[in-house]
């Protein structure tokens, strides 16, 4: 009978049940809903107001409610002032797609550290596949008791004694 053909994807079995993994996506997930809250939500409000500005001349004060409908010192008008938060300045840099572009640059570099951790598990898990496949048992000769080492996957197959020559199954002890 012939062997069935496994998908590449069946290499890939162990690696998406193991824990640290599991645990890395995980923390990924989070640190994406993290930045997402962070990136996207805004706290609107009076009380985040810091500064003051007039629209004709720009010209900055720290903010204070009682002053909103008074005339700027600086040019003379008579609009009033905006409240802002943060300097008026810094309100103008940035905007959604700045906050789009750092959430898109963040999440590529979340992807490249979870690929790392999953490319490194996977040489993990088959370095360990090919240590215990190369791991030497030893057991003794029942006829001779001379210890006879051989390869853990010959385990329960027929084996000759190098001393006496007896034929024997090679059992762990």
């Amino acid at each position: 009978m012939a062997s069935a053909v496994q998908p590449w994807w069946h290499k890939l079995l162990p690696v998406a049940q193991d824990r640290i993994v599991i645990l890395s996506s995980g923390i990924i997930a989070l640190a994406l809903v993290g930045a997402t809250w962070t990136f996207f939500t805004s706290s609107g409000g009076a009380s985040v107001f810091t500064h003051m500005h007039c629209p004709a001349c720009e010209e900055e004060y720290p903010y204070n409610a009682r002053s909103a409908g008074l005339k700027c010192g600086n040019c003379g008008y008579d609009g009033g002032f905006v409240a802002t938060a943060g300097p008026f300045k810094e309100a103008e840099v940035g905007g959604a797609w700045t906050k789009v572009v750092l959430g898109m640059l963040f999440l590529a570099l979340l992807a490249q550290g979870w690929a790392y951790v999953v490319i490194s598990r996977l040489k993990a898990l088959k370095r360990a596949a090919e240590g215990a496949h190369k791991q030497v048992l030893v057991c003794r000769c029942p006829f001779c008791s001379r210890k006879v080492g051989f390869p853990a996957y010959k385990s329960g197959t027929a084996g000759t004694c190098p001393r006496c020559k007896t034929a024997f199954v090679l059992a762990a002890s």
